[in-house]
């Protein structure tokens, strides 16, 4: 599970030794169904008389994704909201473990699951939940970039090199740096249909420990390009395949600008 852009071991009750399913239904773990976790947002109740919402963020690996909200009425009232939504979503149903009828006297597997969610979620304020969902959305557009190692910076700083990423290091941080152009550019594309401002996004990114707090400047040769400095981790959370997306060499064409 990965908590404010750490990883987080599934705790030890959720380890416990579990025997192989047999039946369709039932042929997700409790521990995997656990690990599947990437995030979890808690967004605070608008009003007194409003209940919170749960933005629950899954990796299933294989490119599927996807994240689950929920009411935290019916997360406390039992597992069959959830299940509804899981299924609904992602085709599977709850571990079988997390549905069983406790013992008596004691708490339920499903009501660990609940306080493990409390504890560890992440609080945002109502009018701060449709900037991290739109964070979310930029930040898996932005993964998607190929990659240039610090060695290729020259054609990193060069007109045709839009929407490609520069690796670099800072402080032991490994960063992917987006020109802050590009940043602006990918902001007013209406497929990405971001409703906060440039500020807002950058605001956020910060408070999630994402980005950089400056937009960095980075040096190359006499030139000087103002980037945002995007976590190495973030990127991975978000669908970052680093083989895959590094460039290897732009083409012949891009040395007619050097």
């Amino acid at each position: 599970m990965h908590v404010g852009g750490y990883n987080m071991e599934v705790p030890p009750e959720f380890k416990e030794e579990e025997k192989p399913e047999t039946s369709v239904w039932s042929v997700l773990t409790k521990e995997a169904f656990i690990s599947a976790i990437e995030e979890i947002i808690k967004i605070e109740p608008l009003t007194a008389k409003d209940t919170a919402i749960y933005r629950i963020k899954f990796n299933w690996g294989d490119g599927k994704k996807g994240t689950i909200e929920i009411n935290v009425s019916d997360f406390l009232r039992s597992y069959k909201k959830f299940e509804e939504l899981l299924f609904s979503h992602f085709d599977l149903t709850l571990p079988s473990k997390l549905k069983a009828k406790p013992a008596e006297f004691e708490t339920s597997e499903w009501t660990k699951f609940v306080q493990l969610c409390g504890k560890m979620c992440i609080s945002v304020p109502p009018s701060e939940s449709t900037a991290w969902a739109e964070s979310d959305r930029f930040l898996e557009k932005v993964s998607g970039f190929q990659i240039l190692e610090e060695q290729k910076k020259q054609e990193w700083a060069m007109p045709f090199s839009q929407f490609v990423l520069l690796k670099d290091n800072k402080d032991g941080v490994t960063y992917y740096l987006l020109k802050s152009s590009d940043v602006t550019e990918l902001i007013s594309q209406k497929n990405l249909n971001l409703l906060i401002t440039r500020e807002q996004l950058g605001g956020v990114m910060k408070k999630r420990g994402i980005k950089r707090d400056i937009d960095g400047l980075k040096r190359v040769g006499k030139i000087r390009i103002t980037a945002w400095w995007i976590t190495e981790e973030s990127l991975i959370d978000h669908g970052l395949g680093m083989e895959e997306s590094k460039i290897q060499v732009l083409g012949e064409a891009a040395y007619d600008y050097l």
